[in-house]
């Protein structure tokens, strides 16, 4: 399941800019977070190596391995012991109601925010 999973979330980077365009959705509300994913232990450093590889395969060539100072430099406030990590820059995050509020823009609909219902 973790390998299909990693592919529809591939997949999804690849589709949502094309999708945004064709709904007149500004970009702006896809949070390009990144993700790092981090090896703790000597056993997660192997287990590492198959996930970049399965990125790989999902189309996310830019994923990295990293090694423990550099992502000491990025996440300076992470505790000690850090063996090796992933760097997935492309992980992002959708506003789950785009796409509803979207659908009901333009059709004499009112939006109420912050109201009791």
């Amino acid at each position: 399941a973790a390998g299909l999973e990693r592919k529809l979330l591939r997949r999804s980077i690849q589709l949502h800019p094309n999708l945004y365009r064709r709904l007149g959705l500004s970009y702006e509300y896809v949070n390009k977070c990144g993700a790092l994913m981090i090896a703790w232990t000597p056993e997660d450093v192997p287990a590492l190596h198959e996930c970049l590889e399965e990125l790989h395969e999902a189309g996310d060539t830019e994923a990295t391995i990293l090694t423990a100072s550099a992502i000491e430099g990025l996440e300076p406030e992470l505790r000690r012991g850090v063996l090796a990590g992933i760097d997935v820059g492309r992980e992002n995050i959708v506003e789950p109601w785009v796409v509803t509020i979207h659908s009901y823009r333009g059709k004499h609909r009112e939006f109420r925010l912050s109201s009791l219902v």
